[in-house]
């Protein structure tokens, strides 16, 4: 333990998965190519399976490529004041649903 309080992550494993995968998917759409551009006719139900896998490897790629990418919002920091924000009630015991928009939107 160096004190650092964040968790490590295995930055080579990562990338070997990702890289693994990108290769299986780069073969399977290569293949998918091959056999639609020369008319082979492979079985149905073997296609179909080998397209569902390839669909499968492609979106397991992109979800790991899109959760990976840090954006502002995580990159900024927590507020430090600890304190919630405070919350202005805006309706009435009279009125405690305002829908007078939804009223005008039904008069036809």
């Amino acid at each position: 333990m160096n004190g650092d309080p964040a968790p490590q992550t295995n930055k080579s494993i990562i990338t070997w998965v990702v890289v693994t995968l990108a290769a299986n998917a780069t073969v399977g759409v290569c293949t998918l190519s091959y056999v639609l551009i020369t008319g082979n006719k492979p079985d149905p139900v073997i296609f179909t399976a080998f397209v569902a896998i390839v669909n499968y490897i492609l979106g397991v790629l992109s979800g790991m490529l899109a959760k990976t990418s840090p954006t502002e919002a995580t990159k900024a920091s927590l507020p430090s004041s600890g304190s919630p924000t405070e919350v202005k009630v805006m309706s009435t015991p009279k009125d405690p649903v305002h829908v007078e928009e939804g009223k005008e939107s039904l008069v036809t």
